[in-house]
């Protein structure tokens, strides 16, 4: 039982950490330049498995874990932007009109797409011969 509650704790901690961080960029407090796209992560994947195997499972935890929460944001495209949906269906009565469903779908993809794009910017920026440039 104590190992379920310590891990509940850690997940505790490092969700709101990434909310807090999450929040901080928002609203400018904090840059984004330490996100990191698929290119970042598996540069990450590879310096941290060369730490051993269990070094790698709690990268691949904290990774999963991240990955969860950011997909229950409340961004359409994303499953938290379909609970919203869901959730203001439930207040009015009647599913939201197809032509709102549609635009916030375009809104959550241009989202998901800048950030793509930041996060992708950000890992090129990191390599030696690009800063070089």
């Amino acid at each position: 039982y104590m190992s379920l509650w310590v891990a509940t704790k850690h997940v505790y901690r490092l969700t709101a950490m990434t909310l807090q961080g999450i929040w901080k960029m928002i609203v400018g407090e904090m840059s984004s330049d330490g996100l990191s796209g698929p290119i970042g992560i598996a540069k990450m994947t590879s310096q941290v498995a060369e730490g051993g195997f269990v070094s790698l499972l709690v990268f691949a935890a904290f990774l999963s874990m991240n990955l969860g929460l950011i997909n229950l944001l409340p961004i359409p495209m994303l499953d938290g932007g379909h609970l919203l949906f869901y959730f203001i269906e439930a207040i009015i009565g009647r599913p939201v009109p197809e032509k709102i469903q549609n635009l916030a779908f375009m809104i959550g993809a241009s989202i998901l797409l800048g950030l793509l794009f930041l996060t992708t910017w950000n890992d090129i920026g990191r390599f030696e011969w690009f800063q070089n440039l």
